[in-house]
Parts: structure tokens; sequence; C-alpha cells
């Protein structure tokens, strides 16, 4: 187990809780943090700017949500740098059933 950490300020409840479960399941190293930290305030971001385009109206809107993609996908980008493991059971997904 890692050692507990508590989220970072600032952040969704939704990252907190993916903070918190993801620090207290897995060991991380101090960069691997700071990477963690990374994405998730990004991905913060990307959502607090999706809702603000939806109150907007034409270019202004438009940009906004250029903005928030741009936000996701930088988050995504500290996300692939944290190489999970797939050897630990709890974190593989159950394979979807072939009958739909």
């Amino acid at each position: 187990m890692s050692r507990r950490l508590p989220p970072p300020q600032g952040c969704s409840a939704w990252a907190r809780r993916t903070w918190i479960e993801l620090t207290t399941r897995l060991d991380f190293q101090d960069y691997e943090l700071l990477a963690l930290e990374r994405a998730l305030g990004w991905w913060d971001r990307s959502d607090a700017w999706l809702l603000e385009a939806a109150s907007l109206e034409g270019a202004a809107q438009g940009a906004m949500v250029k903005r928030a993609l741009d936000a996701a996908q930088t988050g995504l980008r500290f996300w692939r740098t944290l190489k999970f493991s797939t050897t630990d059971a709890a974190c593989c997904r159950t394979p979807r059933s072939a009958e739909f």
C-alpha cells in the first residue's frame, strides 16, 4: 500500500476521490505524483471551461470548447506518463460479453 497523501488544494470532488483511491492502492514516485496532480488539474480546468462554454454563443463558445479540449488533451498527456501496471487484479476491467 502507498502512503496516504491528501489531495491537491482546489481540486474537484471527482479529482479528490480519484487521488485518494489511486494513492491509497498504488505506490507512486514523487515525479509520478506530480504527473497525477497535473493530469487531474487539467481535467478539472477542462470541465470548468466546458460548463462556461454552455453559457456562451457563437465564436466565443467555440473558442471556449477548443480551450476545454486542449486542456483535456494536456491532462491525457500527463496521465499517459504514469504507466499503470495491469498485473493488479483490482485494476483490470472485466471483458465485455460478446452478446449485446
